[in-house]
C-alpha cells in the first residue's frame, strides 16, 4: 500500500499519450487498459491526469474525449489474474468478439516481460514503447518477448498503425490519395 500511495503522488502521463488516444478515438479504434496497479491508482490516474488533459486534447466540436473501453486492474472484480498471464487479454477479445490468436489487438506497453510478453502469451500483436531506452540492440532481445514493432516516443505509434494496419477515418491509411488536407504520417 505504501508503494501504491507514493505511485499514486508521483505518477505523469506520458507525453503524447493523449495525443495519441485522442487519434485511436478518431479512428474508431477501441482501448483498454490493463495494468497491476490497484483500482484506487487508476481511478486517481483517469481523475487526476487523464480526463483532464484527454478533454484539453479534443476540439469543441468533438463529441466525446478518448476513454478505455475495458479496464483491468489487479483488484479487477473478474477473478482475472493480473498479467503477464494472458487471461485479461482473452477477457478483452472475448468483450471485443475478436478470436484469439489475433492481429487485430495489440498490446502496446513500456516492459518487456510484463507487456510485451503478456501479449505474445495472448497471441496478439505487441509494440514495445521504449521510452527509457533499455533496448539499444534488437538482437539482444529475446523471442518469447521481441515486439512486432518498436516505438522510442509515443508520437511514433500512429505512423507506424498506418503502416502495418488498414486505418479508417481522416488521415488512415484506407483514405484515396489526394483527397486528404495532411499527409498520412509516413
Amino acid at each position: 500500500d505504501e508503494m501504491e500511495e507514493e505511485g499514486r503522488q508521483t505518477m505523469y502521463l506520458i507525453p503524447g499519450a493523449t495525443q495519441v488516444a485522442t487519434w485511436l478515438h478518431y479512428h474508431s479504434i477501441p482501448m483498454a487498459l490493463v495494468t497491476r496497479n490497484t483500482d484506487k491508482t487508476v481511478n486517481v490516474m483517469l481523475e487526476k491526469h487523464w480526463n483532464p488533459a484527454t478533454e484539453s486534447a479534443v476540439p469543441k466540436n468533438k463529441e466525446a474525449s478518448p476513454s478505455f473501453d475495458i479496464i483491468l486492474s489487479r483488484d479487477n472484480n473478474q477473478d482475472i489474474p493480473p498479467k503477464p498471464h494472458p487471461a485479461s487479454l482473452e477477457y478483452i477479445a472475448s468483450k471485443w468478439s475478436i478470436d484469439l490468436p489475433s492481429k487485430d489487438i495489440l498490446m502496446v506497453g513500456d516492459n518487456l516481460k510484463h507487456d510485451v510478453g503478456f501479449g505474445k502469451a495472448a497471441g496478439v500483436s505487441t509494440a514495445f514503447f521504449d521510452f527509457h531506452r533499455v533496448c539499444n540492440n534488437e538482437e539482444e532481445i529475446d523471442d518469447d518477448v521481441a515486439p512486432d514493432l518498436h516505438v522510442n516516443e509515443i508520437y511514433d505509434l500512429p505512423a507506424l498503425l498506418c503502416k502495418h494496419y488498414s486505418i479508417d477515418g481522416p488521415l488512415g491509411t484506407n483514405v484515396p490519395r489526394g483527397t486528404l488536407k495532411y499527409s498520412t504520417p509516413e
